[in-house]
């Protein structure tokens, strides 16, 4: 039977943090013009705040955006488990030149879209949740 045997646990907000520190890349969601939008980014934790590169005339770095949500989730599937971390807050361009220095010195992935992507983005966390699925 389907889900038997089957629990989930919510974690807190350490473990979420921790986790989101463990990914590359995560999913961005917002809405614009009455439409919902996700994108994938290539991110980087940094004192419990996400940080993400983009173009600054693009969907999400022209303006800053009131309500986010950014997701990363890790499966293993042949084990059927895994978690998801979920941060919502806004958006805000990184304009501290000591911070914007610090953050940028520790990405090491590329954006995978193409073009100038020199945009840094910081996830501003008003709530993070998250929840760990498994065998019990």
């Amino acid at each position: 039977m389907p889900g038997v045997g089957r629990s989930h646990v919510s974690l807190e907000p350490g473990q979420c943090w921790a986790l989101l520190g463990t990914g590359l890349t995560g999913r961005v969601g917002f809405l614009r013009d009455g439409r919902v939008f996700i994108f994938p980014v290539n991110y980087l934790v940094h004192d419990q705040a996400i940080f993400f590169r983009t173009s600054a005339s693009g969907d999400l770095g022209r303006s800053p955006l009131d309500r986010v949500a950014f997701q990363v989730d890790h499966v293993t599937p042949e084990q059927m488990s895994g978690w998801t971390v979920l941060v919502q807050g806004s958006t805000a361009a990184v304009q501290d030149e000591a911070l914007s220095a610090s953050v940028w010195g520790r990405m090491t992935n590329e954006p995978w879209a193409g073009g100038d992507r020199r945009h840094l983005v910081q996830v501003v966390s008003a709530s993070i949740s998250g929840r760990r699925v498994g065998t019990s």
